[in-house]
């Protein structure tokens, strides 16, 4: 259970064998995911605080099974449920203070995942104030301590919602350093860079596998597996937050697709970020006119392009001629102007 010091009882004035012993039950109920069970935690803790410790165990139909306890941990603290690690599924984690306060530094935290795995766990494990590392937990220590992510890119709250967190504490147990603490094979470990270092390192890896990912949606292109391609490309465009030329092949593999409305996105976003890649206006000027004739002879022709071509069908063709002018003015030089001039010859008059 947990380490109990209690007084002997004297009765009488003498003393018996027998004690007092009373236990604290905390309990608290969660959904990690909405299809797992409900998860019901207990924490388990003596009159005077001290260690105490959770125990897990998930609702089954009408039964309650326990499926694992933790080592011993600070009871002095809090629960809470959050993504963590970025699966899509809550873990659970308790914070707590060392002097019994609830605003007090040194401050504790501890992660565990649903399976009971300590993921906080550090390999160094510091002293603790009523347990030791054989039969404790090993939590992270710091006058402050936060979840943030490290990224050389602005990211959306959703994208730091589903983004592995990286975890900040300063004055690392009682050191005057701040500890950068990263997620490694679902374990947490000290970082050895700064936040500008270990923002840097994941620029260049993120944009190795982005390199890596867009030769493999080519090879998928040149095979015609064009919605495999699409993939590769999309993950390439995400990992490198906004690639030109990334969101440019997803466009294009769209386009090979028939799914015109979706590369003709994808081609303003390359322009957006790129305002002079040539390319990516002969790309959507292709898929200007490909979309004018998906949607002739439609009822809805008009309403099926209407934040596409704006004012109807007609004025796809007006966007293609645009287009095709603007790839000519930006590659005069280009091999491929010739085909580009017969293209704009060949448009119907536009509106």
């Amino acid at each position: 259970m947990v380490p109990l010091t209690p007084p002997t009882s004297i009765i009488g004035g003498e003393p018996k064998d027998e004690v007092r012993v009373s236990l604290h039950l905390g309990f608290y109920k969660v959904k990690l995911t909405p299809e797992l069970p409900d998860s019901l935690i207990v924490l388990i803790f003596g009159d005077y605080g001290g260690a105490g410790r959770l125990v897990y165990g998930e609702t089954q139909g009408a039964q309650y099974r326990i499926l694992w306890d933790s080592p011993l941990l600070n009871s002095t603290g809090r629960l809470d449920f959050e993504d963590v690690i970025g699966n899509g599924q809550k873990q659970i984690v308790w914070r707590s203070a060392t002097c019994g306060a609830k605003d007090c530094a040194p401050q504790q935290l501890v992660v565990f995942d649903k399976d009971g795995n300590e993921i906080s766990r550090q390999s160094d494990c510091p002293p603790a104030k009523a347990f030791d590392e054989t039969d404790g937990v090993c939590p992270i220590e710091g006058d402050q301590i936060r979840f943030t992510v490290v990224s050389p890119f602005a990211l959306s709250l959703e994208e730091v919602e589903r983004a592995p967190k990286d975890i900040v504490a300063t004055n690392w147990h009682g050191s005057d350093k701040d500890a950068i603490l990263t997620l490694e094979n679902r374990l947490y470990a000290v970082s050895t860079l700064d936040a500008v270092a270990l923002s840097a390192s994941r620029k260049a890896k993120n944009s190795q596998q982005a390199a890596l990912l867009n030769e493999e949606g080519l090879k998928s292109m040149r095979e015609g597996k064009y919605e495999a391609a699409a993939e590769d490309f999309a993950k390439a465009n995400h990992l490198a937050n906004g690639d030109a030329s990334y969101i440019d092949n997803v466009g294009y593999a769209f386009y090979r697709m028939g799914k015109y409305r979706e590369s003709i996105t994808c081609f303003g976003e390359a322009i957006g970020l790129a305002p002079g890649r040539a390319a990516a206006y002969l790309h959507r000027a292709d898929a200007f006119v490909s979309l004018h004739r998906e949607a002739e002879g439609r009822q809805d022709a008009d309403a099926y392009v209407k934040d596409f071509c704006a004012e109807g069908r007609g004025r796809c063709i007006a966007e293609a001629q645009k287009d095709y002018r603007k790839y000519l003015e930006l590659a005069p030089n280009s091999q491929f102007v010739p085909d580009v001039k017969k293209k704009l010859d060949a448009l119907p008059p536009s509106p």
